[in-house]
This record gives structure tokens, sequence and C-alpha cells, in this order.
């Protein structure tokens, strides 16, 4: 299906039809989402990714989109994962920092800690309920159950690449002051 969508955006491309090349995205990295829920791999399955290059590039992806500031501490945040599962994971995060964070800047940071690489998204938005908290990373739970932009799985994937590449996430957050997601992996 990804071929097929990828001959019609190129079609689209070529015919200048930037609305429905908007959808098409969508549906790609929706797809791209899914494939990854539904992944299972062993460690020998994984790849070194560089935790400060993906994030930049992620970083410069959005820039247009929003006032996103990266920085980074250490010189080496290599970790065992796919490049396009965490690739994916940081884009759904960063875009509901955007999305929720009421046009605030979005801090986003990659720092190694005692033999793990912490990547931090931080907005100054609305924020999320303590009750919240607990429920945010399962398939398909909407913080706003209004908002129909997307399927509700951003958090779950967030939570499975995670899994995947042997580390963690959390939240930290406070309603009106803004969110903090954390995701931690150990450092190769």
């Amino acid at each position: 299906q990804k071929n097929n969508l990828a001959i019609i955006r190129m079609r689209m491309e070529l015919a200048g039809d930037t609305e429905t090349l908007a959808y098409i995205d969508k549906i790609s990295h929706s797809m791209d989402d899914v494939l990854t829920l539904s992944d299972d791999v062993s460690v020998e399955d994984l790849e070194e990714v560089d935790m400060i290059l993906l994030v930049a590039e992620v970083c410069d992806d959005y820039k247009p989109l929003g006032d996103l500031k990266f920085e980074f501490e250490g010189d080496s945040a290599i970790i065992l994962s796919k490049y396009q599962w965490v690739y994916r994971a940081m884009s759904n995060l960063i875009d509901n920092a955007l999305k929720f964070g009421e046009d605030s800047p979005i801090e986003v940071s990659v720092r190694t800690e005692q033999g793990s690489v912490v990547v931090c998204v931080k907005d100054h938005g609305i924020g999320i309920e303590e009750s919240q908290l607990d429920v945010i990373f399962k398939h398909e739970y909407r913080v706003n159950p209004l908002n129909s932009d997307g399927y509700g799985i951003g958090l779950s994937l967030v939570n499975r690449v995670c899994e995947l590449s042997r580390g963690i996430v959390w939240v930290d957050s406070e309603v009106g002051v803004g969110t903090s997601f954390y995701l931690s992996f150990p450092q190769v």
C-alpha cells in the first residue's frame, strides 16, 4: 500500500495539489505508526541510532510550524532502535506539543546521564489532568476526545517505541503550566 501511496503522491506533486499531498502524508504517517505498533523484534534486529542527529532533524522539520528550541549535552547519544521508529515517536511528541502548547516555545533536549540517553519534549501549554496521566499511553486514548485529528495512537506509539528499544517513557504535567515528556534509552 505504501508503494501505491508513493505513486499517488508523486502524481499529486506533479499536479501541484498540496492539499491532497497533505492528506497522503497523513495516511502514510499513520500507516508507519500502525506498523510500528505491531512490530516485534529481537535485539539483533536493532541498529545504532544517533539521538542527537535524529532529534535535531525532527526539530528542523517542525521548525516552520512553531518556536522550537533544541539543545544537547554530551557527545555520544547512541541507542539501539530503528531510526524510523524513533523519528515517528519524536514527531508525535513535538506534534502534540504544537497542538496543546498554546503557541508557547517548545523545548527539546537530549542528554546522557548514567549510561542512559534521555530526551525531553517540554511545552508551556494547557497541561494534562493528573487523573489522565496513568492512561495517556493506552492505545486509542485521547486527552481531548473532541479532537478527531488522528487515530489516538500517538502516545501509545511512543510507549511502544520505548518498549521495543528497551527504554521507558514518562510524563510530568500541570494543568495551565505545561507538559514534559521524557524518553530514556540505554546508551550504547
